[in-house]
């Protein structure tokens, strides 16, 4: 096995930044070199923002902390752990939970964790029980409603989904959770007539092995 000692982050633990998320009054603390190597959000942050002990300190308050854990445990392990963080949940729950911290991520400008929160997605996309459109409802539309991008990656995973995976009964199952939602359903439907036009010869990459094709750039 190879030594990776020259790949680690290095940091200080001593060498803190104070985070508060949402309206919460207590502050986390947080590692800054660590946090900083991931984000320019932050390393802009900690050049500005400071409390009265002489620490430095970010606010965001309209985040919440259950999705800032998910992130900040992705940032010291590069995995991403959804169920571990915010306890048991339900597939719905889960689905929201993983674009949160993807939007999250992007917010922060860390390409690096929304590959792969991206990655967990198509994961868990692709298991057997996850077709059934009301578990996708709530997060496609978070993920519509905070990308303004019509070639995120986010919108493209959830619309090659749709397109090459979902059957007619379960897309009215999720647009049935929807509601109204012209911007995915005009997507959807540009993407049903390349597929046609392709004679239906596309094969979908919406699997694990091909992820990389909704990856963002670093």
């Amino acid at each position: 096995m190879a030594d990776g000692t020259a790949n680690r982050i290095k940091f200080h633990c001593l060498d803190l930044i104070k985070v508060s998320v949402g309206d919460s009054s207590d502050a986390i603390q947080v590692p800054k070199n660590l946090i900083c190597a991931r984000s320019p959000f932050f390393t802009a942050a900690c050049s500005q923002r400071w409390d009265t002990e002489g620490r430095q300190v970010t606010h965001l308050p309209e985040d919440t902390s259950a999705v800032f854990s998910i992130y900040l445990q992705l940032t010291h392990t590069n995995g991403v752990f959804v169920e571990h963080d915010t306890g048991t949940l339900g597939l719905e729950s889960i689905f929201t939970c993983l674009v949160e911290t993807y939007v999250l991520a992007d917010k922060f400008g860390d390409p690096q964790s929304m590959n792969l929160v991206m990655e967990e997605i198509v994961r868990q996309c692709n298991a057997a029980s996850v077709a059934y459109g009301q578990f996708l409802a709530r997060a496609i539309r978070y993920a519509y409603d905070h990308t303004t991008d019509a070639s995120s990656p986010l919108r493209r995973g959830f619309v090659d989904f749709t397109v090459y995976v979902m059957n007619c009964a379960n897309l009215d199952g999720l647009l049935h959770e929807m509601g109204p939602a012209a911007d995915f359903l005009y997507d959807v439907a540009m993407a049903s007539v390349r597929w046609r036009q392709e004679k239906g010869s596309f094969l979908h990459v919406f699997v694990e092995k091909q992820c990389a094709e909704y990856h963002v750039m670093a």
